[in-house]
């Protein structure tokens, strides 16, 4: 098998080491380039020359390239660098990855089964012609404060916890919840099922609203128990308290405090969005004046690599 591997370096492992490993294997036929997110669509362009792609990275690089190689013959591994790695652990190959052997993972890709995997897009201003695709959950409210903080303290701090790799990352994580422990959320949204007058939510979360492709959520727990990649469905969970909202961290087992499932469509429309509305895509937040109504619909969809139930 022909692989081509487009990483970035500057997901959460920032591991240099690993692509010196991956770089020395001799038994594979592998090209291996640094993706440059300003001429990715000519790195992609050139990918119908190899059997597989593998994407090295985290969620945030996985939702920015899967989407540029939907309708391509091809296949699609995941080399999950990042900090939590959600999407990797949704498709079973966290179990083969070891970053001080990157040949483990590879020798599965070569006989693993492939399964077609649905990308997403938030379609926003004039004429919904603005788009943001991503692959994994999309959210409004806390979340997305949380992340934003995350990003901010990752940029500035020059503390040894950046040395910790992912591990750092996740204490920073922490961090930003705890210093944001009353945050409030004071958006009012009403949520359509596509285009539908009438079946229509109106929420006022203190919390946060989350549309969820998977049930993992920040490599840390569960968001829902109702999502699965492979179909063409988004979850919509809605969460009235941080309480609701640290349940997903324990998988949804505390009984007295849990996240509210609203329903499953297809493509759902948010009315209501305001210029200072928190939305984060994948684990990162996303800046901008957004039109006061949004629309999440389908994308393309991927042949990705995956392992089943019993690690195969």
């Amino acid at each position: 098998m022909k692989f081509l591997c487009l990483i970035n370096l500057s997901s959460g492992s920032r591991d240099k080491e690993f692509l010196r490993r991956l770089n020395a294997l001799e038994h594979f036929d592998i090209t291996v380039a640094e993706i440059d997110f300003v001429k990715l669509k000519e790195q992609v362009a050139g990918a119908g020359r190899y059997d597989c792609v593998l994407i090295g990275g985290g969620d945030g690089t996985a939702s920015t390239v899967l989407p540029e190689l939907s309708g391509l013959d091809l296949k699609v591994g995941l080399l999950p660098l990042g900090t939590a790695n959600d999407l990797a652990k949704e498709l079973g190959v966290m179990r083969f990855f070891n970053r001080n052997k990157p040949e483990t993972l590879l020798n599965f890709y070569l006989s693993a089964k492939t399964r077609e995997f649905q990308t997403w897009q938030l379609c926003f201003g004039r004429g919904f012609k603005a788009s943001r695709y991503f692959c994994n959950y999309l959210s409004f409210g806390f979340d997305a404060l949380i992340i934003r903080e995350f990003e901010s303290w990752r940029r500035n701090s020059g503390s040894r916890l950046l040395k910790l790799g992912r591990t750092g990352n996740r204490i920073g994580y922490l961090k930003a919840v705890a210093r944001n422990m009353t945050f409030i959320n004071k958006d009012l949204f009403s949520v359509r099922v596509g285009e539908s007058k009438k079946d229509k939510f109106l929420l006022k979360p203190r919390s946060s609203v989350i549309f969820a492709n998977i049930k993992s959520f920040m490599g840390l727990g569960q968001s829902n128990c109702q999502g699965s990649p492979f179909d063409s469905c988004l979850e919509l969970i809605t969460t009235n308290s941080l309480l609701d909202y640290g349940n997903m961290f324990f998988s949804n087992r505390l009984p007295l405090f849990k996240p509210k499932y609203m329903g499953t469509a297809e493509c759902w429309q948010i009315e209501g969005v305001r210029p200072s509305t928190l939305l984060q895509v994948d684990g990162e937040y996303i800046s901008g004046d957004f039109s006061p109504v949004c629309r999440i619909q389908p994308a393309g969809r991927v042949n990705v690599l995956v392992a089943d139930s019993r690690g195969r």
